[in-house]
């Protein structure tokens, strides 16, 4: 009982012990991205919006990343000039707000989204999420 007691104590004047106060670090496996990259196959092509698909999604084992690819039916060339960022949003949005992306982000991954254009190079963001 004095144990327990010195040891509570010891924690309310000090603090928990650091590895108490250590974040939970969760490893994400292959299978389980996997999973995520399969239950997003489904139905594919899938719209996005008016012209753009999401035609196809991988999981990158080795690389700890997943693949998507889009196309849209515009020309590069006639975009406005911020369009880079207005895809960037969009992916960070959808990437962020999608559990199982979210955990998979949080988990180490990457999230590649990789748009074909009917002109010009292809254009590839990457999603981040705000940890905070």
């Amino acid at each position: 009982m004095r144990v327990w007691f010195a040891l509570s104590l010891a924690c309310l004047l000090f603090g928990a012990p650091a590895q108490a106060k250590t974040p939970l670090v969760f490893e994400i496996t292959c299978d389980a991205a996997r999973e995520v990259v399969d239950e997003m196959a489904k139905g594919l092509p899938a719209d996005v919006d008016a012209v753009t698909k999401t035609t196809a999604v991988r999981a990158d084992c080795d690389g700890k990343r997943v693949d998507i690819a889009r196309s849209v039916e515009l020309k590069q060339s006639r975009m406005e000039k911020d369009f880079r960022d207005y895809l960037q949003k969009q992916d960070d949005d959808f990437a962020c707000g999608t559990k199982a992306l979210r955990r998979l982000i949080d988990g180490g991954w990457r999230v590649a989204v990789t748009y074909v254009f009917t002109d010009g190079d292809p254009v590839v963001t990457t999603p981040a999420c705000d940890n905070a």
